[in-house]
């Protein structure tokens, strides 16, 4: 998969998360205009790629490509909850992400 469907992948799931409080309005995504101002909660996602590496020996085969997707939750100052909104919405993110599972993006995985 190339790593604007691995970004599309990747974004499409965070989307398709339920995450409470939180919606597309609510996600700061890159090169695109975001003011959180009087918002309490929100995230904002980066897509940053690393390496690629052949899995094969002839041009049919594959290739795995690493990288990070970094989704970072935010809260405003002086929340009268401490940072419990921050955390339960960390644990919504995380669930959405479980480990060994995959995602679809145009019919690639």
């Amino acid at each position: 998969m190339s790593y604007f469907k691995t970004k599309q992948a990747l974004i499409t799931q965070l989307l398709g998360a339920s995450i409470p409080n939180i919606t597309s309005s609510d996600i700061a995504f890159e090169n695109e205009d975001f003011d959180p101002k009087n918002k309490s909660l929100w995230l904002a996602c980066y897509f940053i790629p690393a390496t690629t590496d052949m899995m094969g020996k002839s041009s049919t085969s594959s290739d795995e490509q690493r990288g990070v997707f970094q989704v970072s939750v935010f809260t405003s100052l002086n929340g009268d909850d401490y940072d419990n909104a921050q955390l339960q919405t960390i644990d919504s993110v995380l669930s959405a992400f479980q480990y060994n599972s995959s995602t679809v993006y145009n019919t690639q995985k």
